[in-house]
């Protein structure tokens, strides 16, 4: 059979990345303005590439402690 047709742009294609941010940091359970800040503070401070997926809200913690670019 024939595979449906999308016409226009997804839902998600036109919401910025704060929305996202937002939206997605909420499903999480977890305040998005804490869990930006965080997260922002850390890739200025170097956080290593290959724990990335520590930053997604749904596997992210916070800390106050400083951490050494691994």
């Amino acid at each position: 059979g024939a595979l449906p047709t999308r016409r226009g742009p997804s839902k998600d294609a036109n919401r910025g990345p704060s929305q996202s941010v937002s939206g997605n940091s909420k499903r999480a359970g977890v305040d998005p303005l804490a869990y930006a800040t965080d997260v922002i503070t850390k890739l200025q401070r170097g956080w290593p590439k290959r724990r990335i997926e520590e930053l997604l809200p749904d596997r992210w913690t916070p800390s106050d402690v400083e951490f050494a670019a691994e």
